[in-house]
């Protein structure tokens, strides 16, 4: 139960399944439960994120590429891409997504060029100078400056950033930042042809 504004509201988080379900009994009776509120449970939510992921990097070489790099089985990469392997999601597309930024040479030299030291990139105004520049070069590479290939892989990069953020929204008990990272990816369920997630 949690109070607000002087009311007491009763929170009821669930899987998408069971959203369904509840939501309909809720606009059916909308007097009798109008202090009834439905989540969508975060781990789902996560799951259903990385389907999304899957389908987007499916036929693009992903899948060629954990398999020959020894990260995936190829019996596994089916759960992977469907966003059924929780776990192996998060090990697969850490690695891959950290790859994919260094496959862009073009970034990757620009950066190397701004950058005096390396190593002293963490401290200070060098740490923000790096961080400034990469995020200039994100959004070019976003907007396809560099070619196809870059922006779409920075775009893959960009959903994998998001269920970070998600992640990290929930140990912190951060509100405003769960709904940030719930809202950014939800239209993308829409192109995937999982409206249901985008509908409640």
């Amino acid at each position: 139960l949690a109070e607000h504004s002087n009311m007491i509201y009763t929170h009821i988080t669930v899987d998408i399944g069971a959203a369904e379900k509840y939501f309909k009994v809720i606009w059916n009776n909308p007097t009798k439960f109008e202090k009834v509120i439905i989540h969508l449970g975060d781990f789902h939510g996560m799951m259903h994120f990385f389907g999304n992921v899957g389908k987007y990097v499916s036929s693009s070489g992903f899948e060629d590429t954990v398999y020959q790099a020894n990260i995936c089985s190829e019996g596994a990469i089916k759960k992977v891409l469907s966003g059924k392997a929780y776990n192996s999601c998060w090990r697969i597309h850490e690695i891959y997504a950290e790859a994919a930024i260094k496959k862009n040479k073009d970034l990757e030299q620009e950066i190397k060029k701004n950058i005096d030291n390396q190593e002293e990139s963490l401290k200070g105004k060098q740490f923000l100078q790096y961080y400034d520049l990469y995020s200039e070069l994100k959004e070019r590479a976003l907007k396809g400056e560099f070619g196809l290939t870059p922006q779409f892989w920075m775009k893959y990069q960009e959903m994998i950033e998001l269920i970070h953020q998600l992640h990290f929204a929930i140990n912190l008990n951060d509100f405003d930042l769960r709904l940030s990272a719930w809202e950014q990816p939800i239209p993308l369920s829409f192109s995937m042809n999982k409206q249901n997630y985008a509908r409640y």
